[in-house]
């Protein structure tokens, strides 16, 4: 019954895309997305526990800091919290950045933020991989963020 009132309201709200987010396809916990032996595997170095916070807007944030220089070298994951995933994505295109084919169903890469986010349906999120002159910021991001998808609510 309860489910039944929750879909109705959802579809008298506006519609499919509304229903897709009201289904709960919204990624809560950035730390459910990666572990930290997925970022040891890719980065190829050993890494803290997870920490996870939740910042202003209501973004939330999961942080592995590097265990041989966790103040400059870390990957976080981000979630957009209240934000819908088409504002965010929005948002992050009006700035400089590299569009990437291949994941997700958008995805975008800012060189200068070392982040990617990347939109699957309705779900959005975010790697940044803080490399300390790691010329590989980008592959790390893209190979964490596929990672990362395979974790996303169906």
């Amino acid at each position: 019954m309860r489910s039944a009132f929750f879909a109705m309201v959802c579809l008298g709200v506006g519609g499919i895309l509304i229903l897709a987010a009201c289904r709960g396809g919204r990624v809560k916990d950035p730390c459910s997305l990666l572990t930290k032996a997925d970022v040891e595997a890719v980065v190829g170095e050993s890494f803290e526990e997870p920490v996870r916070m939740r910042l202003i807007a209501g973004f939330e944030q999961c942080i592995f800091a590097a265990s041989s220089d966790p103040g400059n070298r870390r990957l976080e994951v981000w979630t957009p919290g209240s934000q819908s995933c088409a504002e965010t994505m929005k948002n992050f295109r009006s700035s400089p950045h590299t569009v990437v084919g291949g994941i997700g169903d958008e995805a975008a890469d800012d060189k200068v933020l070392e982040m990617l986010w990347v939109r699957q349906e309705s779900s959005c999120f975010a790697v940044s991989y803080q490399s300390a002159g790691d010329p590989r910021g980008r592959e790390v991001r893209e190979m964490l963020a596929r990672k990362a998808l395979e974790q996303l609510p169906r």
